[in-house]
């Protein structure tokens, strides 16, 4: 808890201190993050289809996730290797602020 405390903190600081430059770093943090969280929900969605193995499930959920990239402007494999990339972000950051997972 202290460290998500922290990183509020310091995002506000930062915005509030920081010249335009400095802001795209944040700016690339923010949307990492919010990459981080659609693709859980996506994990989390398949986990939920496999477990469950509900009928039409897994054309619905290929449907949804192709989808999903076209609304995006991405191809499947980018959407993919996108999420990998917004993970391990996300992973070396919280790690840098102290938080294991």
């Amino acid at each position: 808890m202290k460290a998500i405390f922290a990183f509020v903190i310091m995002i506000f600081f930062s915005a509030s201190f920081a010249h335009a430059e400095d802001n795209d770093q944040l700016i690339n943090l923010l949307i990492a993050s919010k990459a981080t969280g659609m693709c859980g929900t996506l994990k989390q969605l398949a986990a939920f289809q496999e477990s469950t193995q509900m009928p039409g499930g897994d054309e619905f959920l290929l449907r949804f996730i192709n989808t999903e990239a076209a609304r995006l402007g991405k191809t499947l494999p980018d959407l993919l290797s996108e999420c990998e990339t917004s993970v391990a972000i996300y992973t070396r950051t919280m790690e840098a602020l102290g938080f294991e997972q």
